[in-house]
């Protein structure tokens, strides 16, 4: 009986012994769960940081090519869309999201035509002749839309405003709103092509 109980002693610290490896191995395993986390977010973020900065770039060399050609009506989106819209990037973002079938020079075309019309659509609401005024890096860009259609876009210094236009202009009536108001009031709310 006491080689039974020797054997069965021994059995029970083996298994102790076990047990203890197994909770040793079990916190290093822990730890490597940990530290292989830690990397997963690390690795994480760099590649957020880095797509982020992929996508700035991309935004600033659109912002390039196309914000003349954009900026021009970002005093009529902020209008409708509020003060921190940025038309540059909305369309960027656009033409990213969507498989069209154009280029992007097509692509800003499109948008700049659409938005000619809305302009020329506000201009026939507000009953006046409406002028959209933004800064660019350029210098001052003004976008003139009348009632019976025509849209006219200034760059500062460039081309005069039409006598026509200011006639039209001058002659409008106070009691009308202002563009501003219109776009408010109104549904224009096709910033996508």
């Amino acid at each position: 009986m006491d080689e039974l109980s020797t054997k069965i002693e021994n059995l029970i610290q083996a298994v102790s012994a076990m047990a203890s490896k197994v909770d040793e191995l079990d916190q290093r395993l822990n730890e490597v769960k940990s530290v292989t986390d830690e990397f997963t977010q690390l690795r994480d973020q760099t590649n957020d940081m880095y797509a982020q900065q992929e996508y700035d770039n991309a935004l600033s060399d659109w912002r390039c090519k196309f914000g003349e050609k954009l900026d021009k009506f970002d005093a009529l989106a902020k209008a409708e869309e509020g003060d921190d819209f940025d038309l540059v990037k909305k369309a960027f973002d656009d033409y990213n999201e969507h498989d069209y079938a154009f280029s992007p020079d097509e692509y800003v075309d499109k948008r700049v035509a659409q938005f000619e019309e809305k302009a020329k659509a506000l201009a026939e609401a507000a009953g006046s002749v409406v002028k959209i005024q933004t800064e660019t890096p350029d210098g001052e860009v003004e976008v003139t839309a009348t009632p019976d259609g025509e849209v006219k876009t200034e760059v500062e210094g460039e081309v005069k405003e039409s006598a026509e236009t200011k006639e039209k202009s001058e002659d409008s009536n106070d009691e009308k709103k202002s563009w501003k108001d219109v776009a408010k009031e109104t549904d224009f709310s096709s910033w996508n092509v």
